[in-house]
């Protein structure tokens, strides 16, 4: 399902032009999270540690795939539907930022110095997306 996306980094490596804003691997798109979780899913099916038949399995993970791209295509949505279940579970795997991580450090002066986050970028409009994703597109082709 995102074989096109992973090969990239491939490409990328053998022509000499690394771009990490670009590698699938580092910000992955719907089609590649679909494909890792389906692979995962059915790994685990495999092993017999998801008490499912394969046939289910396939049936409601096809299911699963055609909803969502029928509702994001529908609603003009880039948001990813596992956006909530990755809300939840990355602030358990990896901590969140105000879970024990101070805002200041001190240094051997007993000085503390704040922190400053550079503002979070602005939300890009549905022009902007769609330009950015021609622009995608028109380089793929080239």
């Amino acid at each position: 399902g995102s074989g096109v996306a992973l090969m990239s980094n491939f490409e990328q490596l053998l022509r000499g032009v690394w771009k990490p804003e670009t590698n699938e691997i580092l910000h992955m798109s719907f089609p590649t999270k679909a494909s890792l979780y389906g692979a995962v899913l059915f790994t685990l099916q495999q092993t017999h540690w998801l008490p499912i038949s394969e046939a289910n399995l396939i049936f409601f993970f096809s299911m699963f795939m055609i909803v969502c791209k029928v509702f994001m295509t529908a609603t003009h949505s880039h948001a990813s539907p596992f956006a909530p279940l990755e809300n939840l579970i990355c602030p358990v795997l990896f901590g969140s930022v105000s879970s024990g991580h101070p805002s200041h450090h001190h240094d051997h002066h007993g000085a503390s110095h704040e922190v400053s986050h550079p503002p979070p970028p602005p939300a890009k409009s549905k022009e902007e997306l769609n330009e950015g994703t021609r622009k995608r597109k028109a380089k793929k082709a080239e």
